[in-house]
């Protein structure tokens, strides 16, 4: 998590994917048409809107090493990466989620860590999570911190145009995406 201070404000530096042509700073958010994933689990999505209280939101990591996964490459084809450096005071009051538990309502059994495990370490992870009811998986989800590498952030939609770092955003093609850990099976 890299923060500034810049005035009396503490800035967040976050990253979100978007579509090319998308507008962060104007216009309402068609969020069921404008997920690439709210049709996987379109239960999910509208039980997260209904808990945090909007649909006008933008998903964000915390690091640039989150947003660059490889597992990530396919799915940000044809997006731009965007750099933001967002006051923490407009990080949703429930957006601070667990990656982990997001990926496991989206996709029972099929989560990857945010992290390198060994395979006994591996099942263990795939345990604690299987074992989780579907209120528990809810619970676990909204959290109370950041977590490093496993908490992804909600803001608001639309962003304000001062938190937009135009010359640090990525086309897709450009990006250099990392390899992460890999699913157990």
């Amino acid at each position: 998590m890299i923060t500034k201070c810049v005035g009396r404000q503490e800035l967040m530096k976050l990253w979100t994917w978007q579509g090319k042509g998308f507008s962060l700073t104007k216009g309402t958010l068609d969020s069921r048409n404008y997920s690439a994933y709210y049709k996987q689990n379109p239960e999910a999505f509208e039980e997260l809107w209904c808990r945090l209280g909007t649909c006008q939101i933008i998903w964000c990591y915390q690091t640039k090493k989150e947003a660059t996964f490889k597992n990530l490459e396919e799915w940000s084809k044809e997006k731009v990466l965007w750099e933001l450096d967002v006051p923490d005071k407009h990080i949703l009051k429930r957006g601070n989620l667990c990656s982990v538990a997001w990926n496991w309502i989206m996709n029972p059994g099929r989560c990857i860590p945010p992290f390198e495990l060994d395979r006994d370490a591996l099942k263990d992870f795939h345990c604690f999570w299987e074992n989780k009811t579907e209120e528990e998986l809810w619970e676990a989800l909204f959290l109370n911190g950041i977590v490093r590498d496993c908490s992804q952030l909600l803001i608001r939609y639309p962003v304000e145009k001062d938190w937009i770092d135009y010359d640090k955003r990525e086309l897709w093609e450009n990006v250099k995406f990392i390899p992460c850990a890999l699913p157990y099976r």
